[in-house]
């Protein structure tokens, strides 16, 4: 469900475009660029708890 968000945030950028709300689409743009690099943060920054 949490990986569907970006994509979620994508398809509203789409539609807000088609549609010619340019404010909403950029605003939309922010939030999911927002998201895929705190995501990234997160996975990029967390240790793996391997034992080998």
């Amino acid at each position: 469900m949490v990986m569907l968000l970006p994509f979620a945030i994508a398809l509203a950028t789409a539609i807000f475009s088609l549609f010619e709300k340019s404010r909403a689409a950029y605003a939309c743009w922010g939030v999911m660029l927002a998201v895929c690099l705190l995501w990234f943060d997160h996975h990029a920054t967390t240790h793996l708890p391997l034992s080998f």
